[in-house]
C-alpha cells in the first residue's frame, strides 16, 4: 500500500496575515472576566513517521566546531538560554513539535492499561517513560518555540486501543516553559507535563536541566497517579575529548495510591568506557514508599537492555528490550489538515524559514528567522505598553500552582476524528502501515547520507506540503 499523501495546500497568507496576532489570545490585567469558549479543532488527515530523519554521520561535528566558536566567550555556569543562533545550524523544526517523540513507541500505553497490579503498573510506567529517549545522532539544534506556539497531532493505536491526542504548547518564552498533554479515552490514560530547560555552559561541557514534573493519571484504577522527574542532558567535548550527549543523574516515579515509588540514575560514561559500549547506562530500584524497601533492582543500558531482578527470589528478567520495543510498540503521528491548524501552529510559524534551511540557503533562513522573532519582540512590546496579561491558549495553571493541565472543558469532548480512507485506518489498527513507513524512513535516512544532510527531511516536507497556509 502506497504512503497516503498530503492535500493540496491553500494558497499563501500575505506577510501581515502570515503571522497570528497574539493578542487575539490575551487577556486583561483581570483575571476575573469570564473567558470565552475555546475549541481544538479535531480532525487529522496526514500521517507521518516517527521519528523525524536523523542526521548524517559528521553533521554533529560541525555543529560542535560551530558551537565551540560562539561558546569560547561564554564564562562558565553562564546561563545559555537567551544565545541567538544562526539559521544555518538549525533543524527545521519546532522544539515544540519534538514533544511527539514522547509517544514514538506509544503502543506501550496499551500494556501499561492492561496491567492488573500496581507493581506491573509501576513498571510497565518505567517503560513508557524510557521509550521516550531519543536514540539519534545528535546534530543540529531544533527553533526555539515563540510564546503562543502550539503543536497537535494524534496516534491510532493497533486493536482496539482508540486514540491517544497530544497537545503541546508554548506557555512561557523566558524562561522557556513547554506544556504537554496526552489522553486517550479508550484507554483510560491522562498525561500531563512541563518542561523548562535550564543550561549552562562549563567551559568544555554543556549541561541542561530539565526542570518540571510529569504526572500520568490511570482512570481505570481509581485514578491512580504516577509524578515523574527527568533526568538532565550534558554535553561534552566541546573544547577537547571526544564529543558526547548523554543523560545523567537521576529520574524519580511516585505513586501515592500503590505506596511503590522508583529511582533510576543514568550513568555518564567518563574516559574511555564509552569506547567499550558504556554509553547510556542506567541502574535504580522499585521500592516501597513507606517502609523504603526495595522490590526490584534495576540496570542496564536504555538504548539496548534493561533486566530487573526481584529481591527476594532473586529472579531476574528483561524489563525493556529497545529493539523489539521499537519494532512492536511504534506509532504514527496523523496531523492535522493545513486548514485546521491554528495560526500559532509550529510548522506554520516556522515554514518560510524551514523551506529555505531545506534549500540550503542559509541567508533567505537566517532572514525569516530574524522575521519570526522581530514578529514576537513588537508584540512583546505592544503587550508591555498596554499592561495586558498574557493568557495560555488550551492550559491553565495547576492549583498548587506547580505545572499546567488542559482546559476542563477540553477534557470531556470528543477530541480526534481520523479523515482517512479505510485502508489506512485498517493498516494503522493492524500495524502494517507503521512498519511500511518505518522502512521507508529507513530508506530516507540512507539516502540522505549519501546525498546530504537535509535529504530526508527535505522529502519528508515535500510529502507534508506547505504547512503556512
Amino acid at each position: 500500500m502506497p504512503p497516503p499523501l498530503s492535500p493540496p495546500s491553500p494558497p499563501p497568507l500575505s506577510d501581515e496575515e502570515a503571522y497570528f496576532d497574539a493578542r487575539d489570545t490575551l487577556s486583561s490585567s483581570d483575571r476575573s472576566s469570564p473567558r470565552p469558549p475555546v475549541m481544538i479543532p479535531v480532525h487529522y488527515s496526514r500521517i507521518e513517521p516517527l521519528p523525524s530523519p536523523q542526521p548524517p554521520p559528521g553533521a554533529e561535528l560541525s555543529i560542535f566546531r560551530l558551537a565551540k566558536e560562539m561558546l569560547t566567550s561564554v564564562k562558565p555556569g553562564a546561563d545559555v538560554t537567551n544565545i541567538n543562533l544562526p539559521a544555518s545550524i538549525l533543524d527545521p523544526v519546532s522544539t515544540l513539535e519534538k514533544a511527539k517523540k514522547s509517544m514514538q513507541r506509544g503502543e506501550l500505553l496499551q500494556d501499561l492499561c492492561a496491567a492488573s497490579d500496581p507493581e506491573s503498573r509501576m513498571l510497565n510506567v518505567i517503560r513508557f517513560n524510557l521509550s521516550g529517549l531519543a536514540k539519534e545522532r545528535f546534530g543540529k539544534k531544533p527553533y526555539n518555540p515563540v510564546l503562543g506556539e502550539v503543536y497537535r497531532c494524534a496516534f491510532a493505536h493497533k486493536g482496539s486501543g482508540g486514540e491517544t491526542l497530544l497537545v503541546a504548547e508554548q506557555v512561557s518564552h523566558h524562561p522557556p516553559i513547554t506544556a504537554l498533554h496526552l489522553h486517550n479515552d479508550t484507554l483510560g490514560f491522562q498525561l500531563n507535563s512541563h518542561t523548562a530547560p535550564e543550561p549552562r555552559f562549563w567551559g568544555n561541557s554543556l549541561e541542561v536541566k530539565l526542570k518540571g514534573e510529569i504526572r500520568i493519571v490511570l482512570s481505570r484504577f481509581e485514578d491512580e497517579q504516577y509524578v515523574i522527574t527527568r533526568p538532565y542532558v550534558f554535553m561534552s567535548g566541546f573544547l577537547a575529548g571526544r564529543q558526547r550527549l548523554e543523560f545523567n543523574g537521576t529520574s524519580s516515579f511516585k505513586c501515592a495510591r500503590t505506596g511503590l515509588a522508583a529511582e533510576i540514575e543514568y550513568h555518564r560514561a567518563k574516559g574511555p568506557l564509552s569506547a567499550r559500549g558504556e554509553m547510556n547506562a542506567i541502574s535504580g530500584r522499585i521500592y516501597k514508599l513507606d517502609s523504603d524497601e526495595t522490590v526490584y533492582t534495576l540496570a542496564g543500558h536504555w538504548d539496548k537492555k534493561v533486566h530487573i531482578t526481584h529481591v527476594n527470589s532473586k529472579q531476574q528478567r528483561v524489563l525493556f528490550d529497545y529493539e523489539a520495543v521499537v519494532a512492536d510498540k511504534s506509532m504514527l503521528a496523523i496531523c492535522p489538515p493545513a486548514e485546521q491548524e491554528e495560526p500559532s501552529f509550529s510548522t506554520r510559524i516556522w515554514a518560510d524559514c524551514s523551506t529555505a534551511i531545506s534549500n540550503g540557503d542559509t541567508g533567505e533562513a537566517n532572514a525569516q528567522k530574524r522575521r519570526v522573532e522581530d514578529h514576537q519582540r513588537r508584540l512583546k512590546k505592544e503587550r508591555n505598553v498596554a499592561g495586558i496579561v498574557w493568557k495560555y491558549r488550551y492550559f491553565i495553571d495547576r492549583d498548587n500552582g506547580d505545572g499546567y493541565e488542559l482546559l476542563p472543558e477540553l477534557r470531556k469532548t470528543q477530541l480526534v476524528k481520523l479523515d482517512l480512507e479505510a485502508p489506512e485506518i485498517e493498516g494503522l489498527r493492524s500495524g502494517e502501515l507503521v512498519k511500511q513507513m518505518h522502512m521507508e524512513l529507513m530508506k530516507e535516512t540512507e539516502s540522505s547520507e549519501g546525498k546530504g544532510r537535509n535529504g530526508g527531511r527535505r522529502r519528508l516536507l515535500s510529502r507534508r506540503g506547505n504547512n503556512k497556509v
